[in-house]
């Protein structure tokens, strides 16, 4: 009994007794069993969930972030006259300062120590903040042998929004106001994070899901936006990097802690989701985006999360399609019989890139769920191959992939084992659905395609009627021919 007493009381005082809120996640196995590849980095480790393997398959990168960190040293050694040791060791401290925090936003333990944790942020860190700052100009990157060949900049875009592969951007701030500002402009440390937050969205491939007019567009918008931004409060402008840097403001004057820790930016992949959804997250447009905290309409006399048929049966009760140029994806809507669904470009990056966005709403249980609930709208319009040709020949799918039964199981995979915590769609779940049950539109379907669907059975039903017409006045006139003889 003792020894059971001492064992038990040993374990339970190694339990966190205030454990912090997590950010930084491994994927649950139930997505990740579905496609491991779409969560692993193919070129770059960030962070400590795949650090064993920068010793590995992804050494390559290794020299190169010692690389980066050696050129942001030597830039700010010869820019303020200051010495190597000293950043070092200006580094470590700020580092040091905020270590247990760091550790925090992972909710697997790091089993790193004091020293290698601190070595592994400041590199993995700075990598970042070089490689962003390189993008920004030709001259920067000339001759440096990563911008080289353009299947390491897709890599690197790609790793850097892995949920598996972040650094919090905690860190990158706080090592901004030590080895910052950023290179070459005469400003304070909060506009370089505002210049690393600007070349996030540049570079990162937060819009390829758009099609390169509607993702330019997209960017634009986001880019421009940033005087209305900071106007509403998106920076605490004191000159000072924040312990807490309110960036993305969901309301304007928050009125609880909870909601303000919601606000700031977790780490890279959390940066790529806020602007994926910029006005849902700024409400800059108030009258049809929701506040992550806000529940959707319902319709009291409806059920929730009410199923909707495929895109083929919904054709079949008279749905029409309707693919629409708009830089938000998600904003479908069915009106007067119509189904209108933006367009949306499918690439080799498409899977791995939802997947990961998907991933971190399912595990960060503050946040809203519009891209799982979007991705589970689609798989319910997708059970095969034959709903992807018709959404593809309306204009809703564009594919470089070339197969119609690859994205219909891409999709209905990414649709498997996700939680819907507020249907966005209900409204139009419920519209759909009222719709089917008039048998009118249906049978207005039916005559559509069967006799109408083009100029051929067209003028075939038209030569019927006649040829109907005619029979019937035929029997009509021998009819009455013989009654009157």
């Amino acid at each position: 009994m003792d020894s059971f007493k001492t064992r038990m009381e040993g374990k339970l005082n190694r339990v966190d007794k205030s454990p912090q809120k997590s950010y930084i996640f491994k994927v649950h196995h139930l997505l990740h069993k579905v496609n491991e590849k779409a969560y692993s980095p193919v070129l770059i480790s960030i962070g400590p969930y795949h650090y064993e393997r920068r010793k590995l398959d992804l050494q390559f990168m290794e020299q190169h972030k010692w690389r980066y960190l050696n050129d942001m040293i030597r830039r700010k050694e010869s820019s303020e006259d200051t010495s190597r040791d000293d950043l070092l060791g200006r580094c470590f401290k700020i580092l040091e300062e905020h270590e247990a925090r760091a550790r925090g936003y992972y909710a697997e333990a790091v089993p790193l120590g004091k020293e290698e944790f601190i070595e592994m942020m400041l590199v993995d860190s700075c990598f970042i903040i070089e490689y962003f700052w390189k993008c920004e100009s030709p001259e920067r990157w000339e001759d440096d042998p990563l911008f080289q060949a353009d299947w390491i900049g897709n890599c690197l875009s790609r790793d850097l929004v892995l949920i598996e592969n972040q650094v919090p951007f905690l860190v990158l701030t706080k090592l901004l106001s030590v080895i910052g500002p950023w290179p070459d402009q005469d400003q304070d440390d909060l506009a370089a994070v505002k210049s690393l937050v600007l070349a996030a969205v540049k570079y990162l491939p937060i819009y390829q899901h758009l099609g390169p007019i509607q993702g330019k567009i997209a960017r634009n918008f986001a880019v421009e936006s940033f005087p209305r931004l900071v106007q509403q409060g998106i920076f605490k402008n004191d000159g000072k990097i924040m312990p807490r840097i309110n960036l993305l403001w969901i309301s304007r004057d928050p009125s609880t802690t909870k909601e303000r820790e919601n606000l700031n930016i977790k780490h890279l992949l959390d940066l790529v989701r806020k602007f994926m959804l910029i006005d849902e997250t700024l409400l800059i447009n108030s009258e049809t985006t929701h506040s992550v905290n806000q529940q959707p309409q319902r319709d009291q006399d409806e059920e929730a999360q009410k199923p909707i048929h495929s895109a083929s049966k919904l054709r079949e009760f008279g749905v029409q399609f309707k693919g629409v140029d708009n830089r938000k994806f998600y904003d479908i809507k069915f009106e007067k019989g119509v189904l209108q669904i933006p367009v949306l470009l499918i690439d080799d990056g498409a899977e791995c890139y939802f997947r990961n966005i998907i991933a971190y709403e399912q595990h960060a249980g503050d946040l809203s769920a519009r891209v799982s609930d979007y991705m589970y709208f689609m798989d319910n319009l997708i059970d095969s191959s034959k709903d992807v040709e018709l959404l593809r020949r309306e204009g809703i799918i564009n594919s470089f992939l070339g197969d119609d039964t690859e994205i219909a199981t891409m999709i209905n995979k990414m649709g498997s084992n996700i939680t819907i915590k507020q249907d966005y769609y209900e409204k139009v779940r419920n519209d759909l659905s009222k719709h089917c049950k008039q048998r009118r539109h249906s049978w207005i379907a039916s005559l559509r395609m069967n006799y109408l669907s083009s100029p051929w059975t067209i003028l075939s039903t038209i030569a019927a009627i006649i040829l109907l017409l005619l029979t019937l006045m035929q029997t009509i006139y021998t009819t009455l021919s013989y009654y009157h003889a």
